[in-house]
């Protein structure tokens, strides 16, 4: 699970998270700074369930997508650039051990191919990850 806070220049914050079936799940808050979820009653605890999240009044509140098959297996480690445009998930399977994404899906993803991933380090502009 990673998670990546607004900024001055950046009006949302967003959260990602990886599956054991090699999914990743993104939910983009939409505004971070006034509430992260919709509340019914805001002196009480609210409850939510995952598919209420893609619906009225949560829609308002954070935006929710899966990218579905990212990985062959279970998404081991997931990180954002410092800025929040570079998503980065490590799996061990064989055939994308790490992937490189940008968040806006405007490029082809970076996908590295390693029979044993034991440490990489990555440097990509004021970013150092090291997945274990």
């Amino acid at each position: 699970m990673a998670y990546c806070p607004s900024s001055p220049t950046r009006m949302t914050s967003e959260l990602a998270l990886g599956s054991e079936r090699g999914d990743v799940t993104r939910v983009l808050f939409l505004q971070p700074k006034l509430q992260l979820l919709h509340t019914n009653t805001p002196d009480a605890i609210n409850y939510y369930f995952w598919m209420e999240l893609s619906s009225e009044p949560h829609t308002s509140h954070c935006s929710v997508m899966v990218w579905r098959r990212v990985h062959e297996r279970t998404v081991r480690r997931v990180a954002f650039s410092r800025g929040g445009e570079i998503l980065v998930t490590c799996s061990h399977d064989n055939s994308a051990s790490l992937r490189i994404r940008r968040v806006g899906g405007n490029m082809d993803d970076y996908v590295f191919k390693v029979l044993r991933v034991w440490i990489f380090i990555i440097f990509c502009k004021d970013f150092l990850w090291t997945p274990t």
